[in-house]
């Protein structure tokens, strides 16, 4: 009887010892499992971080491209029409103002030109024609009313060139600074 009894309780025991053993393993598959989606969802968190990482280097340099592309189209036409201009000046005597035919050009020449640039290319134009003697007031200048000069910086360009005698009658001119620079 006693090894009946005995049998019967290490029976018991041992059943006890499975059930315990069962759940212990229950209950680390569990954890496996929500360490593999832990890791799992931070690996596709790094996956989705990675992509949009690329995607804005990606999109920075398709930005930058097309700012370098912007810029020599710029330079094309800031080239072009200085070449124009010139040739004008050259087959008017250097006063683009005296034929009527030759300034209506020249104006839409540039006030179309002068669209299409930033500040610092609108400077690099009113400097061009002011050297060259089509913007001064003692001469008779080109019309450039109603062009929109706004936000222009003439400060790099007439730190080595005053210009004292400049006429921009009719222009827009907000937010422009003339402030010659002293060395």
């Amino acid at each position: 009887m006693v090894l009946g009894i005995s049998t019967v309780v290490i029976t018991i025991h041992q059943q006890n010892i499975t059930l315990q053993q069962r759940a212990e393993d229950r209950q680390l598959a569990r954890e496996r499992r929500e360490l593999e989606k832990t890791i799992a969802d931070e690996k596709r968190e790094q996956e989705y971080n990675i992509s949009a990482e690329q995607r804005d280097i990606s999109e920075k340099q398709r930005k930058h491209g097309l700012d370098i592309q912007i810029q020599q189209y710029r330079n094309t036409l800031l080239v072009e029409y200085i070449r124009e201009i010139g040739q004008m000046l050259e087959r008017n005597q250097g006063s683009l103002a005296n034929n009527t035919i030759i300034a209506t050009l020249a104006r839409v020449q540039t006030l179309s030109i002068v669209r299409q640039f930033d500040s610092h290319g609108k400077a690099q134009i009113i400097q061009f024609l002011y050297e060259a003697g089509q913007l001064t007031a003692s001469q008779n200048p080109l019309d450039l009313s109603t062009a929109d000069l706004n936000n222009m910086n003439m400060n790099s360009s007439i730190s080595e060139l005053p210009m004292n005698e400049l006429s921009l009658a009719g222009v827009q001119l907000r937010f422009c600074s003339f402030v010659a620079q002293v060395y």
